[in-house]
């Protein structure tokens, strides 16, 4: 069931309650404990419906009909969220859409067709192309591609700058070179050009012209050397763009502009408008008429242009040709001339926001963490093409691309030479090559090499499948409602999101989202692939004994494919069916051919074994099975692998861990932080529910650096046990590597260590360690916090992870219940009432972190709010909070009823439904309780900062 189908209900439903056109935003939760789609349209609709959010919610659950196709179930949550649960036909049907659509999924008309002119590179023919180039090539051509992704008619333009200051100096750097050939001295401008390609230039100049021009009083060859240095030029930017897949739908020249008298025209209609004047002997134009932060120069005091107007002149045929949407893909050293040259279009007509720009920042090249500057062929600069024959492809053009065009870029050669799953690049491709595999085990057929970009046919298994009929296929007549596995759910959900995924990346001229989706998808298909190892779980393999469930599993096999070759073709990189290795395997990396679906050799007969007291002892007559403990850790390896980002330089089974600190904060500051889950890992111990406490663990770390400010960058986990029981120690990572996933850091690894005289059977310890980042002038330390802030609590989702000591003495001694029991007025188990997961506050408050409005955080842990929040306040302030301000969570009251704790102690035990507190200044805390609101969260103003010193609990 698709997102628009969801919406549909939603809107028929809507429209019964009188709510005519409603804007319906649905999203994937972060925690698929919430279900499969949620939409927080009711509270958006409160202010229209006069009525509280979660009433609306209610009434929206209550219209929807039980029986509607595909929806399994509705729940309201929190203050209005409404979760949609779907049946597993439903989900399974998203692939067979993505099967039924090939190659056209993803694609769209929201562009209906209209004319889009984008502009990049744009390169002066004055010496190769440099990164900064390469960067933009790569940039403009993806963009380019999402939007014909997205039905746009896209006209791909090159402007080159073939007139003008730069290209004399080009000239006369070439004399230079020619008069040095012939034996005279003749230095090379200052500000000339110094590369080889130069030299090159002057020679191939000499060996056609001779001697003829070492004397040029009237300048003929001079012009001569410049006409033949700017097509060669030409020709080396142009060969260097086409092997870099980057092509042009037409070359525009600065120089027509002045030979068909655009720019002199250009003028004349600057000057009708009245907006010209002249100062100091130059002609001027009024842009601050337009926003500008001053007037310009449109001709010097010496008759020449400036930049300025051939600009102008040019925007202006844009428009004239048709392209009355235009976009300008440019480094961010153009900065300065978007507002003049809108200002000098809109003194002609055109509109205020014409064209549109996007600016990228610069390149700098690192090996081995030293930056890496100078090109022979450039003389001063690296070139794209030093690059592109260095690493390939592929490579650049991703690596160019994995950031938003405003970050700068650190393009690491040590990270991009490495060719196993540690590269984001590589890891894609594993992810398309290792389903290929699988599909060419099953008897599939295909054949043909890798999948080029933009031709996806193939992978699509609906097409040119050599020697493969279409009845012939596979996965023919899959049941795939079969496919009922939560991680089979969590990335058929993930392959849906292709579609919306393309349109968003379009809209936001952003194709580094499609990064992001390729590296989390290849993550979630290498975590699928390794639980589906037929020497582990057999259960989960593709290639399973059963016929109807193989189908099914192939077919999500062929979609995987489709989808993943469709989002590297996006970014113009390939999609490869076979993936060489090297004998020197990177330990931990993939492998070029997958075991799937291949049984593993049975056993041979049974030998004679010596009795135990014939035997000498080993580690495993000890009690640690190294051979289990071996497996128990291949089983979490995709579990970890899925965690991976762009930054993660180490794999599974390192001695230590490596992470690239990320490019794009200024004057980073890494903030850590250690913690462990307590005594309620007891809970996990008696339900035999071990993933949630991985979750917990994550999250309270992410929650203790977050009030410093700090994003996560990775996580390290330790997990000590008596006895290595694999289904166990794959629960607990499995939860730790869900909760990194949606926290957004990488889980390096970390240490399982077997401990049998240490640990009574059955149980185990688990701590964690994480790692953020966050710039020194956003971090959160307490010192903007003055008496007066406002505090606003966040609702917490239960005891978190503290307190279960007393909890579990209340509960299980003095009340006598056990985990399965009812839990007192609550409609849930004990177990699933005392292991509910420990929130992350990550996603509730980024925006105001990365904003700045947010004065201090404090996490609300041991010790209650007395014993938490005075760690973020200055000397001399403290707090007055009003408990009567929220209502305390039933499983609060009903432990202090069971238990008779007194109500001081309970605050200083528990957190009593307060997760976090924000401080803010009090002119911004009705907004901020809004926002929270608007995000789902519970959030309210519960008390104000004083200068007393201390913390008060008005009770």
């Amino acid at each position: 069931m698709t997102h628009d189908q969801i919406r549909g209900v939603l809107q028929g439903v809507l429209r019964e309650m009188g709510v005519q056109e409603p804007q319906i935003h649905l999203e994937r939760p972060r925690d698929p404990s919430h279900g499969d789609v949620a939409t927080n349209v009711a509270m958006t609709l409160a202010s229209t419906l006069r009525r509280p959010p979660r009433a609306i919610a209610q009434e929206i659950q209550e219209r929807i009909p039980a029986d509607t196709p595909g929806i399994a179930a509705v729940e309201v949550a929190g203050p209005g969220f409404l979760n949609f649960r779907l049946t597993t036909s439903a989900v399974g049907e998203v692939v067979g859409r993505i099967l039924n659509e090939g190659k056209e999924f993803g694609r769209s008309e929201t562009g209906a067709g209209r004319r889009v002119m984008v502009e990049f590179v744009s390169a002066n023919p004055t010496g190769l192309l440099h990164l900064g180039h390469g960067r933009q090539a790569a940039l403009g051509d993806a963009i380019c591609s999402l939007l014909e992704w997205t039905g746009w008619q896209v006209h791909r333009e090159f402007y080159y700058n073939d007139a003008g200051r730069q290209i004399e100096r080009l000239a006369l750097s070439v004399r230079a070179r020619y008069l040095q050939e012939l034996g005279e001295d003749a230095p090379v401008p200052e500000d000339g050009y110094h590369g080889s390609t130069v030299t090159e230039i002057a020679r191939e100049f000499l060996a056609a012209q001779g001697d003829r021009w070492k004397d040029d009083p009237e300048g003929e060859g001079l012009e001569a050397m410049r006409r033949v240095a700017v097509e060669r030029l030409r020709q080396e930017q142009d060969r260097d763009l086409n092997g870099f897949r980057v092509h042009f739908d037409e070359y525009y020249l600065e120089s027509s502009l002045y030979d068909e008298g655009r720019v002199d025209d250009t003028v004349r209609r600057l000057r009708e408008t009245g907006l010209v004047f002249e100062h100091e002997g130059a002609v001027w134009l009024r842009t601050s008429e337009f926003g500008d932060q001053k007037d310009r120069v449109m001709i010097k005091s010496d008759g020449s242009a400036t930049y300025f107007l051939p600009d102008v002149a040019y925007h202006v045929t844009k428009w004239e040709r048709g392209y009355h949407q235009a976009i300008n893909v440019q480094g961010a050293d153009h900065h300065g001339t978007v507002a003049r040259v809108r200002a000098g279009l809109q003194a002609l007509g055109l509109p205020e926001e014409y064209p549109e720009y996007v600016l990228h920042q610069m390149v700098t090249v690192e090996q081995g963490g030293q930056e890496v500057k100078f090109s022979k062929r450039a003389g001063d600069y690296l070139t794209l093409r030093d690059l592109v024959e260095e690493v390939g492809v592929d490579v650049t053009r991703y690596f160019f691309l994995m950031r938003k065009p405003e970050a700068h870029l650190v393009f690491d050669l040590d990270w991009a030479r490495d060719q196993s799953d540690k590269n984001p690049v590589y890891k894609a491709q594993y992810a398309h090559a290792r389903v290929c595999s699988i599909l060419r085990r099953a008897g599939e057929g295909a054949a043909g090499g890798e999948v080029a970009p933009g031709d996806v046919d193939h992978a699509a298994g609906t097409g040119d499948d050599a020697g493969t009929a279409p009845g012939d296929l596979p996965w023919e007549g899959a049941d795939l409602a079969l496919l009922a596995e939560d991680s089979e759910r969590e990335l058929i959900q993930t392959l849906g999101e292709f579609p919306a995924l393309v349109e968003r990346a379009a809209a936001a001229r952003a194709p580094h989202l499609v990064c992001d989706y390729l590296e989390q998808t290849a993550g979630q298909v290498n975590a699928w692939y390794h639980a589906g190892n037929p020497t582990r779980n057999p259960e989960l393999a593709v290639l399973h004994p059963d016929p109807a469930l193989r189908r099914a599993r192939l077919a999500l096999t062929a979609a995987i494919r489709t989808v993943l070759a469709s989002a590297l073709g996006v970014l113009g990189i390939h999609a490869p069916e076979r993936m060489e290795r090297s004998s020197d395997e990177t330990p931990g990396a993939p492998r070029t051919e997958p075991t799937d679906g291949v049984p593993a050799a049975e056993g041979g007969p049974d030998t004679a074994t010596p009795s135990p007291a014939e035997a000498g002892l080993d580690y495993r007559a000890a009690g640690v099975d190294l051979d289990r403990a071996e497996r128990a850790k291949e089983g979490i390896r995709g579990l970890v692998e899925a965690t991976r980002d762009r930054f993660t330089l180490s794999g599974l089974g390192s001695f230590g861990g490596l992470y690239a600190v990320p490019d794009d904060v200024q004057r980073p500051v890494l903030v850590s932080s250690a913690d462990g889950v307590g005594t309620k890992l007891k809970l996990a111990f008696l339900t035999g529910v071990h993933d949630s406490v991985g979750q917990d663990l994550v999250n309270h770390c992410v929650n203790d650096i977050l009030v410093q400010g700090a994003r996560p960058l990775f996580f390290l986990d330790y997990l000590a046990t008596g006895e290595m029981e694999e289904g166990v120690v794959e629960g607990v990572v499995a939860g730790i590597a869900r909760a990194c996933r949606q926290n957004g850091c990488a889980l390096l690894g970390g240490e399982t260590a077997q401990m049998p005289d240490f640990y009574a059977e059955g149980e185990y310890d688990l701590a964690g360690f994480i790692v953020g980042i966050v710039g020194r002038d956003q971090l959160l330390d307490g010192s903007r916090v003055r008496s007066g802030d406002v505090l606003v609590g966040i609702g917490s989702s239960g005891l978190h992870t503290n307190g279960y000591t007393l909890a579990r003495r209340i509960v299980f001694d003095r009340a006598g219940l056990g985990v399965e029991d009812p839990f007192p007025e609550l409609d849930d188990s004990v177990g699933s009432v005392l292991l509910r997961v420990h929130r992350s506050y990550l996603p509730a408050l980024a925006p105001e972190v990365e904003e700045g409005t947010l004065h201090a955080l404090a996490h609300i842990t041991g010790g209650g709010i007395s014993g938490n929040l005075p760690r973020v306040l200055p000397a001399g302030v403290g707090a007055r909070i009003d408990t009567g301000s929220w209502e305390i969570p039933p499983v609060f009251q009903v432990l202090e009823r069971l238990g008779g704790v007194a109500r001081d102690e309970m605050f200083r035990v528990f957190n009593m439904g307060v997760g976090m507190i924000a401080i803010t200044a009090a002119e911004e805390a009705e907004a901020l309780v809004e926002r929270l609101r608007d995000r789902g969260e519970v959030a309210w103003i519960l008390g104000e900062t004083t200068g007393t010193g201390a913390v008060e609990l008005n009770r």
